[in-house]
């Protein structure tokens, strides 16, 4: 009696790279022998060109070791397929072949175990994926270097397989101060283990920027990386100064910057930083043939001047500043007066001993300093001379006045006296440093 025959599908699962594989596979077989299953694992996806290898194992009754196994190719060049070495089963019933993926298309194979008196025939079919990726780089790079001194970038480009096909080449561009569009530096050649260098000696100093475009050639995709060096420059020095120290509220105050050597910039930027207040950019432009930049302020405050540079190709940024002082404005003015009098050609309030009108001194500080200490003196003349006759600190009211009253109980009647005071800032306002007032002269008599 002749053996019937029917169809056995095999479940052929491999893991192929990241992308799961599931293959059946058809094996015609007698009653007899007993079923025979392919398991393939191998790479899924392969770059054109690539070489690779895979391996499949046969899940028999008996061991195959040193059976055959024949092997058909599918691609673009050989549809009708392609005829390969048998492979040759060895130790757990495993079997492996290496190959490369075609440069177009599509690739695909049929696995043939022809079967034996134990175990029956199987087939599997299985296609493989042929599609550029791209791999990563590597690159290393001196944080800095000197101007105009060779340095060395390492590079290495990182398959993302064990095999590699030499095709592509990586293209080098620096950009610089000097050149914000890049200088191309040449081709590089990708070594088989991935690695490559680059040799310069970059004349512009500042970020230099080092571009690493890798082409892809005909089995990769392109991919581009960077890596920056600060190219150090030299120093160049910068200087600032005002014609005086110290000024008058609303002093013009002259500010003269100095810029030492340089390569190709000769700009400086002026700036004006009042305490309490923002910034005013005075000048910025070109020094004379001395160095010099020159500019005026009206002070108000005491001011901060600050002369940048912003560097060159060859020579670093830097920066100077100086602070000139102003006085603030002080003015004394004697109130409630009856009359007024001419003694020695200086004028005096003239002040009757009534409780209602005595002597009232008004100061006024500009700018605002409210809150502020206000130190008052009052003088008397005595045998030709002015004598100190008494000191006290009052505090500045709104709007930086305050109107202070002058007891005369211990004042003698026909004698002159004076009066001032003295704005003197604390840690908490130095806007402007201290300044006196003027003199506010007067004189007392008897009520008539």
């Amino acid at each position: 009696m002749t053996p019937s025959r029917r169809l056995l599908a095999a479940t052929i699962t491999g893991l192929l790279g990241l992308t799961p594989l599931t293959l059946t596979a058809n094996a015609a077989y007698a009653d007899t022998p007993a079923p025979t299953t392919i398991t393939l694992t191998g790479t899924a996806t392969m770059a054109p060109g690539e070489g690779f290898g895979t391996r499949f194992t046969i899940q028999a009754a008996t061991n195959l070791d040193g059976e055959g196994v024949h092997i058909t190719r599918f691609d673009a060049a050989d549809p009708s397929g392609e005829t390969l070495p048998d492979a040759t089963v060895w130790g757990a019933n495993a079997v492996t072949f290496d190959d490369t993926a075609p440069m177009t298309g599509g690739l695909s194979y049929r696995i043939d175990y022809p079967g034996d008196a134990q175990n029956q025939p199987a087939t599997a079919t299985f296609a493989m994926q042929v599609a550029k990726y791209a791999p990563r780089m590597g690159l290393t790079a001196p944080a800095s270097s000197p101007r105009a001194t060779a340095m060395t970038i390492q590079g290495v480009v990182i398959w993302p397989t064990p095999y590699y096909v030499p095709t592509g080449q990586i293209h080098a561009v620096r950009t610089d101060p000097a050149h914000p569009g890049g200088v191309p530096l040449g081709t590089l050649t990708v070594a088989k283990d991935g690695t490559f260098s680059l040799r310069d000696a970059p004349d512009t100093g500042g970020t230099n920027t080092y571009s690493f475009t890798y082409d892809g050639g005909s089995s990769y995709l392109p991919f581009a990386q960077s890596v920056t060096v600060q190219v150090t420059r030299a120093t160049t020095t910068v200087t600032v100064r005002t014609d005086k120290s110290v000024y008058n509220y609303d002093g013009w105050a002259k500010i003269t910057a100095h810029l030492g050597t340089t390569y190709n910039g000769r700009t400086l930027t002026l700036t004006a930083h009042p305490a309490g207040g923002s910034a005013t950019a005075l000048k910025t432009g070109t020094v004379d043939a001395s160095g010099n930049l020159t500019a005026w302020y009206k002070l108000t405050r005491n001011t901060t001047f600050s002369a940048a540079f912003t560097g060159d190709y060859r020579y670093n940024p830097t920066s100077a500043t100086t602070t000139a002082y102003t006085h603030a404005i002080v003015t004394n003015t004697l109130l409630q007066q009856t009359a007024t009098t001419r003694i020695n050609g200086t004028t005096y309030a003239v002040y009757y001993r009534d409780a209602h009108l005595q002597p009232l001194l008004s100061t006024r500080v500009t700018p605002d300093h409210s809150g502020q200490p206000l130190l008052v003196t009052l003088q008397r003349y005595d045998n030709g001379a002015w004598h100190a006759v008494t000191t006290w600190t009052t505090d500045l009211k709104s709007h930086s006045g305050i109107n202070t009253p002058i007891s005369w109980t211990h004042l003698a009647d026909g004698t002159l006296y004076r009066i001032t005071t003295e704005y003197t800032h604390n840690g908490a306002d130095t806007g402007n440093i201290d300044t006196w007032g003027n003199w506010a002269y007067f004189t007392i008599h008897p009520h008539p």
